[in-house]
């Protein structure tokens, strides 16, 4: 199997534009999941570089962990992408589907304590500003801009330029629906108080998800009693000014973060992130396995003197020289260019130093102690290349250390 992108393995589509695409795969040298956003065939090459460009500006120092950390700004073939730390696996649009065909839905303090996690990253990033001295937003949001890895953690992507929502030039080309102020459906700056607005229009789209509040829905419904008077004139207070009023009669942030605090305590909520947490990584535990298929794993000890892949028991090589150097060869080349082949030439040489032979004679040797070395039980392991020899990108490697065995 080829490397995506030259370098990565098992490539998960989680969403895509016309413009990018956000996949899920594992790098084989961090042996780790990461996200990856890239450019499609369709996408202007300069504009979508510049686009990712931003993104990557962005992101490489978040001041707020839900915020995904970006890694590297790379190039491949003459496509532009971002790696992202974090190890999304699936979006909020997927989950709340996954939610949906199970019928399982999260307690409202949990799901609140997921909303004020967004909350909080928004406002902490909206302290930053872009090279045109604007705060950095992202002024529409979609299901697909909040991201979920295995463990139940999520994270915000697309400041700089909101890959999930617009194409290269800034155009909107969402798949799924998206949510924006009133103020930014007009051609409007955003702000954190449109982003604010943005944020609590795509977390309602939840609320099927969700069990609902019974003090709230009392309301909704419009059967609150009269010790409710006070929740029903914020409640209506907040749709009237904060979600629905022009942007000029808005309150200022921190009325609206009073308001929503006084209405938690009216209805006996605390919001519970860790909770919404262990909520999506039971979700997907149950109903993505696949999502938790597990990888192969190949520890090699010192020296090339022994390995164990997987739960099989430790194959020693210490009564081969040829064996141990060829393994030690691979492995090096796994860590030092992960993907790349060993071509026979240098396998030759790293095998069999200082020792002079005809090629044929030096390719025939490396090609029965190859197979030699997969007849140990790494047939699955060692792969051929055009020019030469690898460790399968499919395999994770683990170098053992001294004393370790």
């Amino acid at each position: 199997m080829g490397l995506w992108l030259g370098r990565f393995t098992h490539p998960a589509l989680i969403s895509e534009t016309t413009s990018f695409r956000v996949v899920s795969a594992i790098d084989p040298l961090a042996g780790a999941h990461r996200v990856v956003v890239t450019a499609s065939e369709r996408a202007r090459t300069a504009e979508a570089t510049e686009a990712l460009q931003r993104l990557f500006r962005a992101h490489a120092d978040p001041p707020h962990p839900v915020i995904a950390r970006s890694l590297e700004l790379g190039e491949h073939e003459g496509r532009p992408h971002v790696v992202f730390e974090f190890a999304g696996r699936v979006d909020l649009d997927r989950l709340v589907q996954i939610g949906a065909d199970v019928g399982l839905r999260a307690d409202y303090s949990e799901a609140d304590g997921f909303s004020t996690t967004l909350r909080d990253a928004l406002i902490a990033n909206s302290k930053r500003h872009d090279e045109q001295g604007r705060p950095l937003c992202l002024g529409t949001f979609a299901l697909g801009n909040v991201l979920f890895a295995n463990d139940g953690s999520h994270a915000l992507i697309g400041f700089g330029h909101n890959v999930i929502v617009y194409d290269e030039l800034g155009r909107i080309v969402a798949r799924n629906r998206f949510f924006q102020a009133p103020e930014i459906a007009v051609g409007g700056t955003p702000n954190v108080s449109s982003d604010i607005v943005g944020m609590i229009e795509l977390t309602r789209t939840m609320m099927p998800f969700v069990k609902m509040n019974p003090a709230l829905g009392k309301i909704i419904v419009g059967n609150s009693l009269s010790e409710d008077v006070r929740l029903v004139r914020l409640v209506t207070w907040f749709e009237a000014r904060v979600m629905r009023g022009p942007v000029w009669l808005r309150p200022p942030l921190d009325e609206i973060i009073a308001a929503s605090n006084e209405i938690r305590a009216l209805i006996h909520s605390v919001p519970d992130p860790a909770g919404f947490r262990a909520f999506v990584a039971k979700l997907l535990a149950s109903e993505r396995p696949d999502l938790f298929k597990p990888r192969r794993v190949l520890v090699l000890g010192p020296d090339a003197g022994w390995f164990e892949l997987g739960d099989e028991p430790r194959v020693s090589l210490e009564r081969s020289t040829v064996q141990r150097r060829l393994m030690g060869c691979l492995a090096r080349a796994r860590l030092e260019s992960p993907g790349r082949g060993v071509s026979v030439d240098t396998l030759i040489a790293m095998t069999w130093p200082g020792e002079k032979m005809l090629r044929e004679a030096g390719t025939n040797r490396i090609y029965v102690a190859i197979n030699n070395l997969r007849g140990t039980g790494l047939r699955e392991v060692i792969e051929r290349t055009e020019d030469g020899y690898r460790l399968s990108p499919e395999t994770h490697l683990e170098m053992a250390r001294e004393g370790n065995g």
